[in-house]
């Protein structure tokens, strides 16, 4: 018999104490004087032997209770071969491996830890077992699968798994525990469709991880349909050193923002902030208590390079890097540029762009307009005069940008038919004579019309409109419209165009066409416009490990943070980012550079693996605790789940109740007699 506690059998000491307490229990008999005997009785005296055996008997009872109380405790159970299924020998055992190479795994200790682990369990595998050797981060790869295992010799197959073991590396991207445990199910599955003379084999999954995962993952592992048949084994790796904080980008606008995450096991609350590459740059001290989290501005202006935190005991998350952004502000108006002509749509358009402050460049035609003003365009507005030469404006859309376009004439149509590569857009010009067009409703839910769903925006009776083109938009797919008037043609709609969208206002928002210019409604129009053309365009501040870049449009080459580069075809992704850092991209007249940046995940503190994992009713086993015994007869069994399975504390418990009901009885019975005599 093995115990989960043996500890606690020192307890056993208290059974000393109940013997001297009884040795030591001797009733003092008083002493009665009598004036004379003589009228007394003569009797023979009596045997205090029975006294004697009661007392024994109890404390026997009393000793009884109290072992069986601390045994107990000492939660006991048995090994024997018949009742551990992992020691069977019987057909062999399947066993599959799954090794985190996670970023997370870079920290101090973890990867020895993992490798000990790892090498111990295949040297153990005995002739009729068959071992898989997977690694996993964000997807799972089989290094060394159970079909191939069994082709080779035991020793050959050990000795290549030792040799692919010692080729694997830890590597930057997330923790996707759940994925891997299903792989891992899938292989066993294979394995036995292949072969179904292996259905009796012992099936276990070995997860050897820091057991770090973002919530998703965690609630997945939750949501695995375990089968019976297959017994995992989680073992949870611990770093050493008690003191980690994670570094993060929060925010680049207005402005640099980053999120300082300490541990709630950390023994250091003061750290820095440094730009290694920028030693002009003071330092920055930052304050976070153990378990806490701090939102900090390091830089008012734009930035870019590497921002490095120092003062914990583990680096690989301590890196952020920043890639500058595009400065993507102007407004190019494309037509009639004179802004002190009441009829054109350039006076009202400054009028309105002024108070903002941003900058509106005003040309009568694309061919005029610098590639410079273009690639730092935000928004581009073609009015009349200025339907010409789309093709300097299809690499614009497509790449991400905004066009809006104002129908003033027939050429309007031509025009968004070649920007927006279509095949027909028929078009009608419609003159109200004695009466005017009105708007009849708005598409609130697009984002450059939320603002008219206000109250006090959304009453358009005052808008007049006595001259617009009617666009049949039946048939043509990846349109919206977002403004309808009350002759139910479109007033306003959205054209789908690469990764950019054009917008066409079926006619112009001042007179002689209408008075939206002049109502209330024009001003959160064109500022909803801007804020949708700046949410298109604007890329996100950062990437993470793992995830692709967007294609670009034409042949591109990718310069990676290690100096290599990837050539892409056009419209294809880039799909390597194996690493963080900055990653350059060059197409045809246009050049980037991208931020890619570790998960947050992976330095956060969120055991969260070991919680699931329990909902399975498997048990996580100790870093320390050794996985294989060569000389061994129990093989792999884990004692957690065999004692947990036979339960003899119970039985003991119950037991002791019976001993203890036992000699409350007894006691009370002699005590009764006593006072009797």
């Amino acid at each position: 018999m093995s115990f989960l506690y043996p500890g606690v059998l020192a307890a056993l000491a208290v059974v000393g104490y109940v013997v001297i307490l009884h040795m030591i229990r001797r009733p003092d008999l008083p002493r009665i004087p009598f004036g004379s005997v003589m009228f007394l009785r003569p009797t023979a005296a009596r045997s205090s032997g029975r006294r004697r055996l009661k007392d024994l008997l109890l404390m026997i009872l009393r000793i009884a209770a109290l072992g069986l109380l601390v045994t107990g405790f000492a939660r006991p159970f048995v090994r024997s071969r018949q009742q551990d299924p992992l020691s069977q020998q019987g057909p062999g055992r399947s066993l599959v491996i799954l090794l985190d190479t996670s970023a997370s795994m870079r920290a101090r200790g973890l990867w020895d830890q993992a490798m000990g682990h790892a090498r111990s369990i295949i040297p153990s595998c005995e002739p009729h077992d068959r071992l898989c050797l997977m690694t996993f981060d964000q997807t799972p790869r089989t290094i060394l699968d159970l079909r191939q295992w069994a082709q080779m010799s035991p020793q050959q197959a050990k000795d290549m798994a030792i040799q692919l073991l010692s080729t694997c590396r830890p590597g930057w991207s997330q923790t996707r525990p759940d994925l891997a445990l299903q792989a891992a199910l899938d292989q066993i599955e294979a394995d036995v469709a292949d072969d179904p003379s292996l259905a009796d084999m012992v099936n276990q999954v070995i997860l050897i991880s820091d057991m770090r995962c973002p919530a998703e993952a965690a609630e997945a592992i939750g949501g695995l349909d375990w089968p019976k048949k297959v017994m995992l084994r989680p073992i949870a790796l611990h770093p050493n050193g008690p003191t980690n904080a994670t570094l993060e980008l929060a925010d680049q606008a207005p402005g640099l923002w980053v999120k300082v995450s300490n541990w709630s096991t950390s023994k250091n609350d003061r750290f820095r902030l440094r730009w290694p590459d920028l030693p002009d740059i003071e330092p920055l001290e930052v304050y976070v208590q153990p378990g806490g989290k701090t939102v900090l501005k390091v830089a008012t202006g734009p930035m870019s390079g590497r921002l490095v935190l120092e003062g914990d005991d583990h680096d690989f998350d301590n890196s952020v890097f920043v890639a500058p952004r595009q400065d993507r502000s102007a407004i190019v108006y494309v037509g009639n540029p004179d802004r002190l002509d009441p009829q054109q749509p350039p006076f009202y358009l400054s009028k309105a762009i002024e108070p903002s402050g941003r900058q509106v460049t005003f040309t009568a035609d694309l061919s005029s307009l610098p590639a410079e003003a273009l690639r730092h365009a935000l928004l581009v507005i073609v009015g009349p005069g200025g339907y010409k030469d789309p093709g300097r404006l299809s690499g614009f859309v497509r790449q991400g940008g905004v066009v809006l376009i104002i129908a003033a004439d027939t050429q309007a149509a031509r025009f968004i038919m070649d920007l927006a590569d279509l095949q027909e857009l028929p078009c009608q010009q419609v003159q109200m004579d004695q009466t005017y067009a009105m708007i009849l409703k708005v598409d609130a839910g697009h984002s450059i019309l939320s603002a008219l769903a206000q109250p006090r925006y959304n009453n358009f009776t005052q808008i007049h409109i006595w001259r617009y083109f009617r666009f049949d938009i039946s048939h043509i797919q990846d349109c919206r419209p977002l403004m309808w008037l009350d002759t139910n043609d479109p007033g306003l709609f959205e054209l789908a165009c690469g990764k950019g969208k054009v917008l066409v206002l079926a006619h112009r928002w001042n007179m002689p066409d209408s008075d939206l210019a002049l109502s209330s409604k024009f001003v959160p129009l064109l500022y909803g416009l801007i804020e949708y053309a700046d949410s298109i365009q604007d890329p996100p501040a950062q990437y993470y490990v793992g995830q692709r870049l967007p294609a670009e449009l034409g042949p591109a080459i990718v310069t990676c943070p290690d100096g290599s580069e990837v050539q892409l075809a056009a419209g294809q992704a880039f799909t390597q980012t194996t690493m963080p850092g900055l990653y350059t991209i060059r197409s045809v007249g246009a050049s980037r550079t991208v931020a890619v940046n570790i998960w947050p995940t992976e330095g956060l503190d969120l055991p969260l693996v070991a919680d699931q994992v329990d909902a399975l009713n498997m048990a996580t086993s100790s870093s320390q605790e050794p996985i294989f015994k060569t000389t061994s007869t129990t093989g792999i069994a884990d004692t957690h789940q065999l004692e947990a399975r036979q339960g003899l504390w119970r039985w003991l418990l119950a037991a002791c109740m019976l001993v203890l009901f036992a000699e409350a009885i007894w006691s009370s019975k002699g005590e009764g007699k006593e006072r009797s005599s």
